[in-house]
């Protein structure tokens, strides 16, 4: 079997058939790839249209969890993938029509271990925008996902690609669970054990710009959890890149980046919300640290303020910034 396509779906009812159904209208008989549909505990009738869908094309899989979220989702896919190639979609998501048996080829033909693509923002109006998430300084050529991650230019998005099934049981790669930011804190990780990786710059994949998406929502968890995938940046860097300063470095900048989307995400909720956070970021003064070795001006000069002060940095932070 050439190919396994990941599908969590968690209350999308409204949603999931199209997405299904964009995956079956591809260029490769049913018999050489499977759609594994993880229902992560909806309470909708999500369940129901998998199941009716699953009647009509032999090549679904339908799996049942209680609500554990989309990593374990993603987990519980790879777990039962028999293709040689994974892909994840998000359930409230679409495919291009007849370009998985080409994504395939291309992938089988060149040994990778990662292919990469572009995608289209599409607005709860229809509107199209093309998301060119890669310079076309990489884009054609093979080469290492380190090379990638040294240069900075990667799109933390796990959907968007296809991967090679023995090299993610290979390096033992799974989704954390339990959090949100999930791609943030895997696809690093990923990208640096890949030998082989290849970009495309065609938009095969499509991202329904839903404001009442996981992604897109108003909840303080979100912030919480991006010190998790921080503090988890920083263990991975200090396992495996001890002797290498220039990725040591790049880690260092991904630990800005959650910090700021952190930051970023709790100003959307109320002030006790945000004053309990900052009593949380109180307790992982080390982040700081390791966010002022980046390459990031503006990462080194706000850390240095928090260091020097955490008050001073929250004043600062809110009024410079503007963040409300």
């Amino acid at each position: 079997m050439k190919l396994s396509v990941i599908i969590p779906a968690y209350n999308v009812e409204q949603y999931v058939e199209k997405c299904i159904v964009s995956c079956e209208q591809q260029d490769l008989p049913t018999s050489e790839y499977e759609l594994l549909v993880i229902n992560d505990g909806s309470k909708d009738r999500t369940l129901d249209v998998i199941n009716r869908l699953a009647k009509e094309y032999d090549n679904i899989k339908v799996f049942s969890q209680e609500n554990k979220g989309l990593s374990a989702a993603r987990n519980l896919g790879m777990k039962y993938a028999q293709g040689e190639y994974v892909c994840f979609v998000d359930s409230d998501d679409w495919l291009a029509p007849h370009c998985l048996g080409q994504l395939c080829k291309t992938a089988q033909a060149n040994h990778l271990d990662v292919l990469l693509f572009d995608c289209a923002d599409v607005s709860v109006t229809g509107n199209i925008t093309m998301r060119h998430r890669y310079p076309l300084s990489v884009v054609g050529n093979i080469q290492a996902g380190e090379e990638l991650l040294r240069r900075g230019e990667i799109s933390m998005c796990v959907w968007g690609g296809v991967i090679s099934t023995s090299f993610l049981r290979e390096h033992d790669l799974h989704f954390m669970e339990g959090v949100y930011h999930e791609d943030n804190e895997f696809t690093p990780r990923m990208l640096y054990f890949a030998k082989r990786v290849l970009i495309e710059e065609k938009a095969y994949y499509n991202v329904f710009c839903n404001m009442q998406s996981i992604t897109r929502s108003v909840n303080p968890k979100k912030s919480y959890d991006l010190l998790q995938v921080a503090a988890s940046h920083i263990a991975f860097m200090n396992r495996y890149l001890q002797d290498d300063k220039q990725l040591r470095v790049v880690f260092c900048g991904f630990v800005g980046l959650d910090l700021n989307v952190a930051l970023k995400n709790i100003y959307r909720s109320e002030k006790n919300q945000q004053d309990l956070f900052y009593e949380a970021l109180g307790e992982q003064r080390s982040l700081f640290e390791y966010m002022r070795k980046s390459k990031s001006l503006k990462y080194k000069l706000e850390s240095s303020i928090y260091l020097f002060s955490p008050t001073c940095f929250r004043y600062l932070y809110e009024r410079v910034l503007n963040v409300r």
